[in-house]
């Protein structure tokens, strides 16, 4: 039996490795399950043979549903800020500024600078990557800026800010959960009696004052 395990190619270019058979990139596979199915089901049916659907095939409902939660639970928590870590896409001289930026409204602005610089080899004489851990928030978007001034100026590909697990969706939703109740109980409604002479009215408000006029009723 022959199975397929994985596509890959070596490269180099941008990614600072002059030694192409030194990196592996590989395709992965899961996206490409319902399409692998389809065709199969359609094969075994010209055929007449009789399957039963891998373990696999049977995973691609549970992912369909977890990618619908995910989905839903990003629309729910935008904004909420998440831990990630960024690693520029390109490598480069250290002597070159290394800079995480974040979109806000139709303008980049800096999120913060490359804190660390990881180089591709011990004497820091080699190009190197820039390396930050940051607090940004769901539905952002980030890239990198990398220049030497008046030698370069290098953009990244903006990246989205999305929720990353079905756990970690879990955790924001909690979050949000325990946050909207905070923000409930703080605007909890009350009600005064308000009297002028013989008037008497009732207030009903997060802060309930009475009408110009009337006085509280103690």
């Amino acid at each position: 039996m022959t199975k397929l395990v994985s596509n890959t190619v070596g490269a180099g270019g941008c990614r600072g490795i002059e030694q192409a058979e030194s990196i592996d990139l590989h395709t992965l596979v899961a996206p490409y399950l319902e399409l692998a199915k389809q065709e199969w089901e359609k094969y075994a049916q010209e055929n007449k043979i009789t399957y039963s659907p891998i373990v696999a095939f049977n995973a691609i409902e549970l992912g369909k549903e977890q990618e619908k939660m995910i989905a839903d639970a990003e629309n729910s928590v935008i904004g909420q800020l998440v831990q990630r870590d960024f690693r520029s896409t390109c490598y480069h001289h250290k002597s070159a500024t290394m800079i995480l930026e974040i979109k806000i409204g139709e303008n980049w602005g800096e999120l913060i600078s490359a804190s660390k610089v990881l180089f591709s080899s011990p004497s820091e004489t080699e190009v190197g990557s820039a390396f930050v851990t940051a607090q940004v928030p769901i539905g952002s978007y980030l890239r990198w800026h990398i220049f030497v001034r008046g030698a370069f100026d290098y953009y990244g590909q903006p990246e989205k800010i999305s929720i990353i697990s079905v756990e970690e969706a879990q955790s924001l939703l909690k979050a949000k959960a325990a946050a909207d109740a905070k923000a409930a109980a703080t605007k909890k409604k009350s009600t005064i009696t308000c009297t002028k002479g013989k008037l008497i009215k009732k207030v009903t408000a997060v802060k309930p004052k009475c009408p110009s006029g009337y006085k509280v009723k103690k």
